[in-house]
C-alpha cells in the first residue's frame, strides 16, 4: 500500500505532536481505495454446528491438514453469514470480516497480529470500497486516514497520542496537496492553519477558537471504553499557545478513619471467548452451595463433514 507523507505509526509515543516546518507537506502520496469483497473459507474438512437448535447450522469451521483454518458466522439467525474469520498456520486470528448492519454486505474488515488488532479498513458509504483506515497502537487510535469525499484516495488525515486526537490534515480539494490542517489539545481544537500556495507553510494560523466544551475522551481501536484508570494524559502539541493555569491548592481534610481490614480476594474464573465486543464484565461469583450431583445439558449438534 502507498506510504502517506512519511509518518510512522510510532507517532504516539512522541511527546507531542510537531510543528509544521516549511516544505514538509508540499505533496503527499495519499493511500489509494480498494474493494471490500468476501474472502473464500476454504479447508479439506469442515464442521457444522447448529447453535440455535433448530436444525440448521449457523456456524462453519473449516480445517487444512487437521489445524483451524477459518469459521463463518451466522450471527442473527437469518442465513447469511455476517462474520469470517481466518487463521495463521499457527491458529491464532490474523484476518476478519464483518457485515456489521446485517445487510448482506459487508461493512469491515480487520487485521491482525500475534491475535493483536492492528488495522482496521472500513465502507462507511456502503458502495463495497474501503473508504477509512485506522491504525492501531496497542489499545488505542494511532493514525486514521479518510477519503472523505469519496474521490477513490485518502483527503483526510487523523493523528492521535495514546487515543487523543492531536493533528488533523485535510486535502480539501483533492490535488494531492495539504490545505489546511488544525492542532488539538487534550482533544479539543486549539488552532487551524491554512496554507494557500501549498508550500508547506502556513499563510494564516487561527487561534481564536470558540471553547467546545470538555475534552473528547480517548479513542480505543477495538471501539470498548477505555478505562479511566487505564487513561494516561496525552502531551499538549508544541505550538505558542499559553499554557494552563496551575491547579489551586487543596484544602486540609481531617485524617481517615482507620481503613477496615481488605477481605480475602475472590478468584472468578475467566469466561469464554465471544464475538460481541460489548461483552459485559463478569459478575461476582455467588455463594458455594451444597454439592449435588450435576446434570450436563447436551452441548450443540455438529455435524462432521469430509469430501
Amino acid at each position: 500500500m502507498a506510504v502517506t507523507y512519511g509518518l510512522a505509526l510510532g507517532l504516539t509515543a512522541c511527546a507531542s505532536t510537531p510543528e509544521v516546518k516549511k516544505g514538509e507537506l508540499p505533496r503527499i502520496q495519499a493511500r489509494e481505495a480498494t474493494p471490500l469483497a468476501r474472502k473464500a473459507c476454504n479447508g479439506d474438512a469442515e464442521k457444522l454446528v447448529d447453535v440455535a437448535g433448530k436444525g440448521r447450522a449457523n456456524v462453519r469451521h473449516a480445517s487444512a491438514g487437521g489445524k483451524a483454518a477459518c469459521s463463518e458466522m451466522d450471527l442473527n439467525l437469518d442465513g447469511r453469514i455476517d462474520m469470517m474469520r481466518m487463521r495463521s498456520g499457527d491458529g491464532q486470528i490474523a484476518y476478519e470480516q464483518h457485515d456489521l448492519d446485517f445487510d448482506g454486505r459487508l461493512d469491515q474488515q480487520v487485521f491482525y497480529e500475534g491475535n493483536a488488532l492492528v488495522r482496521k479498513e472500513l465502507d462507511t458509504n456502503f458502495d463495497r470500497w474501503v473508504d477509512t483506515w485506522v491504525f492501531c497502537d496497542g489499545a488505542y487510535i494511532a493514525q486514521l486516514e479518510r477519503d472523505r469525499h469519496h474521490i477513490g484516495r485518502v483527503d483526510t488525515w487523523e493523528e492521535y497520542a495514546m487515543g487523543q486526537l492531536m493533528r488533523v490534515r485535510y486535502d480539501d480539494d483533492g490535488d494531492g496537496r495539504i490545505e489546511r490542517w488544525e492542532l488539538y489539545r487534550e482533544g479539543k481544537l486549539v488552532e487551524i492553519s491554512f496554507d494557500a500556495d501549498t508550500d508547506g507553510t502556513a499563510d494564516r494560523v487561527q487561534k481564536d477558537i470558540p471553547d467546545t466544551g470538555s475534552a473528547v475522551e480517548p479513542v480505543s481501536c477495538n471501539g470498548r471504553p477505555v478505562p479511566a484508570s487505564a487513561t494516561p494524559a496525552a502531551a499538549a502539541p508544541a505550538f505558542n499557545t499559553p499554557a494552563p493555569a496551575a491547579p489551586p491548592v487543596p484544602a486540609a481534610t481531617p485524617p481517615a478513619a482507620p481503613a477496615a481490614a481488605p477481605a480475602a480476594p475472590v478468584t472468578t474464573p475467566a469466561g469464554p471467548s465471544v464475538i460481541d465486543s460489548k461483552t459485559a464484565a463478569p459478575a461476582a461469583p455467588a455463594p458455594a452451595a451444597p454439592k449435588v450431583p450435576a446434570t450436563t445439558p447436551a452441548g450443540p449438534a455438529t455435524i462432521e463433514k469430509k469430501p
